[in-house]
């Protein structure tokens, strides 16, 4: 019997594979000897820190958002 993923299980594997191409693209560009490469590199760099923390405040706002629903689920 097949498990159909969840929303928070969706949004999980696209954050992994975008964390895990970013990091990828840093180690390329951090090889490559030009101005574009240099810059790009700091891109990647930037967005490698802000992706983490923008999930992570998605997720509290979510959580802060939907308090009252997680009390009415317990008996």
């Amino acid at each position: 019997m097949k498990k159909r993923l969840t929303l928070k299980q969706i949004f999980a594997i696209i954050a992994i594979v975008l964390l895990a191409g970013l990091y990828i693209s840093c180690l390329v560009l951090a090889l490559i000897q030009s101005e574009w490469a240099s810059k790009m590199l700091q891109l990647t760099i930037v967005m490698t820190v802000l992706v983490p923390v923008t999930i992570y405040i998605f997720m509290m706002f979510y959580r802060l958002s939907h308090r009252k629903d997680d009390f009415d689920d317990q008996p």
